[in-house]
């Protein structure tokens, strides 16, 4: 798939997106929020967790952003899981959706009754039937509480209405159908996250003005064809007017170079790209 044309120099940030990045630093009291549930990759043991995210809504629907199979443990410990209405998958990999079976069980184990609506790519809505049925042969015929499934189109155009707010997604190029999925709230903010995967035409198309972006980094360079690299989106994101971006997902063999890059000024652009870490919360704020 086409990414876009882009220049090789790459302009300095305008008034107004240095405007945005100043009203989307992390910060407590703000009103919405976007918890770090976990940062790292598939396979890392170095207690990251698989990437996961959670918007939280002061009285409103709270979404949680995949659910790998690392993910459960840590909503249980801090007893997130009890606030979550929906949940919102990029893809199927397990690092990115094994654990909503555990997690769907443990709802019906606490005796749940409201409404959990399901997001995500075509597919979903037979994908976590079939997983719960292998996990849980015949449990979810018992299940209290009703699933509301929402898929999601891949060509970023056309958005789906849940509570308030509005979900896109567009296709990257990764081994299964992963999609980037932007979130708005009318009039007040968006963010967006990547899954996995190189960006194609519709996927940075879909990131332009977001608020704030939490991005798949699984290297510095050459990372291949299913997974971004910072040489692609160095290039890529300051043209996207986004006002902040958090990388995730680094590949366990590049985490510690990541981790000095970052350290070391991230090519000059701290302040606009930072490392997301485990536990980070970042406010949202009124768009401008």
């Amino acid at each position: 798939m086409p990414r876009l044309s882009l220049p090789k120099k790459v302009p300095k940030a305008t008034e107004a997106v240095r405007a945005t990045r100043a009203s989307l630093q992390v910060r407590t009291g703000a009103s919405s929020r976007v918890r770090v549930i976990g940062c790292g990759e598939a396979f890392a043991e170095d207690g990251s967790g698989n990437t996961s995210y959670l918007l939280e809504r002061p009285s409103r629907s709270n979404v949680l952003f995949d659910c790998g199979y690392q993910i459960p443990e840590r909503l249980w410990r801090e007893g997130l899981h009890e606030s979550i209405d929906a949940i919102c998958l990029t893809h199927h990999h397990a690092d990115h959706a094994f654990g909503i079976v555990p997690l769907l069980v443990r709802f019906w184990e606490e005796k749940r009754a409201r409404e959990i609506v399901i997001i995500g790519p075509r597919g979903t809505s037979r994908w976590v039937p079939r997983a719960l049925d292998l996990g849980y042969p015949g449990l979810r015929q018992r299940f209290g509480y009703p699933i509301r499934f929402i898929t999601l189109q891949e060509s970023g155009k056309k958005a789906q209405t849940w509570d308030g707010l509005e979900f896109r997604g567009a296709r990257t190029q990764h081994s299964v159908l992963n999609l980037s999925i932007r979130v708005d709230h009318p009039g007040a903010w968006s963010f967006a996250v990547s899954g996995d995967g190189r960006h194609t035409r519709e996927s940075l198309e879909l990131l332009e003005g977001v608020n704030v972006l939490f991005q798949e980094l699984f290297a510095l360079e050459k990372a291949g064809p299913m997974h971004e690299d910072w040489q692609a989106l160095r290039r890529e994101l300051p043209l996207l007017g986004i006002g902040q971006v958090w990388m995730a997902h680094p590949s366990r063999s590049e985490r510690t170079r990541v981790e000095v890059f970052f350290r070391s000024g991230a090519d000059g652009m701290t302040g606009f790209v930072e490392l997301a870490t485990s536990g980070l919360s970042v406010s949202l704020s009124r768009s401008r």
